[in-house]
């Protein structure tokens, strides 16, 4: 309850699975294009997307329509201390090539 700012990211759902994933992928990309915005003005922005997103009784208090999905809750505010960053997997070990599948 120490958090002063939330938002709650919420897209349509849509039939078309090709559409959905654009939906979600939109809304990611704004969810972090802020995040960063955020934190190069100072605000804390943490993207949190853990239970809380399926409890019927949390988004009976959003009043989300049943063709709504909730991706996220950005929670924000300015913060005393900027934490250390967390040590990060090299992409090159993530990395995978796949042989050109146009051809």
């Amino acid at each position: 309850m120490e958090i002063p700012g939330h938002v709650a990211v919420i897209t349509k759902r849509h039939p078309d699975i090709k559409v959905q994933d654009m939906y979600t992928a939109e809304a990611c990309y704004m969810m972090q294009s802020l995040q960063l915005l955020a934190w190069e003005q100072g605000i804390g922005m943490l993207w949190d997307s853990d239970e809380t997103l399926y409890v019927p009784e949390f988004l009976d208090v959003l009043q989300m329509d049943g063709d709504e999905r909730m991706l996220g809750i950005l929670h924000f505010g300015y913060v005393e201390k900027i934490p250390r960053p967390r040590k990060r997997t090299d992409a090159v070990k993530k990395w995978r090539e796949y042989p050109n599948m146009t051809e």
